[in-house]
């Protein structure tokens, strides 16, 4: 079963099962990530503005399996007056990557930009983002990332 398609049917579950209004705002929040890896991701806000966001995952790089944890500091603003749901984030944070036997482990210094948008009447939010990172013990090499996600808000 492809990834769009469980991700189709958790929003389809969650929205038929959720029947609360939320606020503009939200305080934890815990969903999916795609994009190089498939992660879980737990969102919590420290302040107003500022939240910290955990990351768990896998994929694969050359037929290799390889497991990713990590975590950002982020800092949220409104994107616009007029859409007070819809947010852009920056920030940054580590993460470890563990490989197995032909990956060696990876320790990355990231950054973190994105756009997250809060459903008015339902406890979903989606977000996009990129992660340019420093590898620090694997070649000492720059790259980048991207993500497209969906969140659980409670």
């Amino acid at each position: 079963m492809s990834s769009l398609i469980r991700v189709s049917i958790i929003i389809s579950c969650v929205l038929c099962f959720s029947n609360s209004t939320l606020a503009q705002d939200y305080k934890h929040s815990a969903g999916i990530r795609l994009g190089t890896y498939v992660a879980g991701s737990f969102k919590t806000f420290i302040s107003e503005k500022q939240a910290v966001e955990l990351i768990a995952g896998i994929g694969r790089e050359g037929g290799n399996s390889i497991t990713t944890v990590g975590g950002f500091y982020q800092v949220h603003n409104a994107f616009a007056a007029d859409t007070p749901t819809l947010k852009w984030y920056f920030g940054g944070g580590a993460f470890i990557g563990l490989g197995n036997s032909d990956i060696k482990t990876n320790v990355a210094l990231a950054g973190i930009i994105g756009l997250e948008y809060t459903f008015d009447t339902t406890p979903i939010n989606i977000f996009i983002d990129g992660t340019p990172y420093l590898s620090l013990t694997n070649d000492f090499a720059f790259d980048a990332e991207a993500s497209l996600g969906v969140r659980y808000i409670f």
